[in-house]
């Protein structure tokens, strides 16, 4: 699979098909700085200096990415992908909100395939963790997925340490990775979703942000969702079980995650946290609460 289907699979995954927001635009953009640089990678090792100009060209070209086009991309990658069969469009999480499951209103979103997903996941994962030098590939696949702010969710806090202490070895020796690390263009983006983090985290005595690094960019690429369901006189196992189940029967893939002392949901590839809560409309209603989770 080439670079930026690669990059698509991973980072497309679980993005809202149905509606426009900040981390699908940063995507868009990573998408179009991949479209340039995925054919350039043997550049790195047959002159470095005009692969350092295709990153150059890459990263303006994301710059200058605008609706049409960025459509467009999005379409001509997920047609790839679904014709190689690792990627569809499925109900989003979103749409089992007590407010969208009420109204009528279908949201959808893309989903890659479990297995081609991890693979993809856990290849890029092993070459940044373990011994040995990345190879080019990762290297790029390192840079799209920083500058579209997915590293957040693909390490923990503690591999995000990791991370950064090794690329920023990998750049001050290698003229490849440097040319990578220095080229940016998810500045307008970030400020915004930093603006909005900060918010939230002042918002929440127990911000569910909680695990979020900034060592690298980010966005919040996920939502909390409110499911209404009998709470009282039930035990946390049996809640936890109505939601897999109502989940389940609306098109997700769920499975439980034991966490230290507690047990997160693993939905389409994400983490969420699910506690007992109300909403109020004109009158309390009972429920649960699910929000991401940052390991």
């Amino acid at each position: 699979m080439e670079l930026n289907h690669v990059y698509a699979l991973i980072a497309m995954n679980g993005l809202e098909s149905s509606r426009n927001s900040l981390a699908r635009q940063a995507v868009d953009r990573a998408l179009a700085a991949a479209e340039i640089l995925s054919p350039a990678l043997d550049l790195a090792l047959e002159s470095p200096e005009e692969f350092a100009a295709k990153v150059r060209a890459a990263g303006q070209a994301a710059r200058k990415l605008r609706g049409r086009a960025a459509r467009t991309l999005e379409k001509e990658n997920f047609s790839a992908l679904k014709a190689m069969g690792v990627m569809e469009e499925a109900p989003a999480l979103m749409g089992s909100d007590m407010l969208y499951a009420t109204s009528g209103v279908e949201l959808l979103m893309w989903r890659g395939e479990e297995g081609a997903w991890r693979k993809a996941v856990e290849e890029f994962r092993a070459e940044l963790l373990e011994l040995g030098e990345p190879t080019v590939e990762c290297g790029a696949l390192f840079w799209l997925l920083r500058e579209s702010c997915v590293l957040n969710e693909l390490f923990s806090t503690r591999e995000q340490d990791e991370v950064q202490s090794r690329v920023t070895a990998l750049a001050t020796e290698n003229p490849v990775w440097r040319c990578l690390v220095e080229e940016e263009f998810h500045d307008a983006l970030v400020a915004l979703g930093l603006k909005a983090m900060r918010a939230k985290r002042a918002m929440f005595r127990n911000p569910y942000l909680e695990g979020v690094a900034l060592f690298f960019p980010f966005l919040e690429r996920r939502a909390s969702i409110f499911i209404d369901q009998v709470v009282l006189g039930t035990t946390v196992k049996e809640r936890r079980t109505a939601v897999v189940e109502y989940l389940k029967a609306r098109g997700h893939r769920v499975r439980e995650v034991p966490n230290g002392s507690e047990t997160l949901l693993e939905i389409d590839g994400s983490f969420y946290r699910a506690w007992p809560t109300t909403r109020t409309v004109r009158l309390p209603i009972q429920g649960m609460a699910l929000v991401p989770v940052y390991l």
